[in-house]
């Protein structure tokens, strides 16, 4: 077998050496712009002290909160944390809303960011309630509560809290047969006046 000339040799190395640090490049890139993105994210939800008088305080608006994670996502876009606070933030200043109109935008504000979260991560307790949530009070109780049975309790059936909280999505939408399927989580409500609540629901029924 014959063996590569020395230029060979030289070209490849080259090569190689070119492509470990175009590889590194790119590594460092992504890290640096992680690390900006969850700077951006720290900042904005427990704010930052620089020393000299150069106090940040911690962000308590939705729409600036909402902004921030949108530039943030645009460097780092796997960080399902900022998403979730700035759904959080919309959702509370939509229960506070003083006009329908401001509680409509803080609620489609509140269920962009916490479906943005669950995209991310579809395990996140806060992410899936707040994303649940604001289905509901956007008035798609039906939507909710599909992604409650599909999404969180076919894959964690043995939670009292998943169950409990679908169980109260049933008796928010109180049709006849959400009322029944409220009835049937019985078994798997933990929360002592809930169970009492749907206990009394079920003799209401007749079940």
């Amino acid at each position: 077998m014959a063996f590569l000339s020395l230029a060979t040799r030289k070209k490849i190395d080259v090569i190689v050496a070119s492509l470990l640090f175009t590889c590194g490049a790119f590594s460092l890139i992504y890290a640096v712009k992680a690390s900006v993105a969850q700077a951006m994210y720290k900042k904005t939800k427990f704010g930052f002290f620089g020393g000299h008088g150069k106090e940040v305080p911690a962000t308590s608006s939705a729409s600036h909160a909402a902004s921030q994670a949108f530039k943030a996502a645009g460097l780092y876009p796997h960080n399902y944390y900022f998403p979730a606070y700035a759904a959080k933030l919309a959702f509370e200043e939509a229960l506070a809303a003083g006009s329908s109109i401001e509680y409509s935008e803080k609620i489609k504000m509140a269920l962009h960011f916490s479906k943005m979260a669950v995209n991310i991560n579809p395990y996140d307790s806060e992410a899936r309630m707040l994303y649940a949530h604001s289905l509901a009070e956007k008035g798609e109780v039906a939507e909710a509560i599909s992604f409650w049975e599909t999404q969180v309790i076919d894959r964690e059936f043995w939670s009292f809290q998943n169950h409990e909280f679908l169980a109260r999505l049933y008796l928010r939408a109180s049709d006849p047969e959400s009322l029944e399927k409220a009835v049937r989580e019985i078994p798997l409500v933990g929360d002592a006046e809930l169970r009492k609540e749907l206990t009394e629901l079920k003799k209401l029924i007749g079940r």
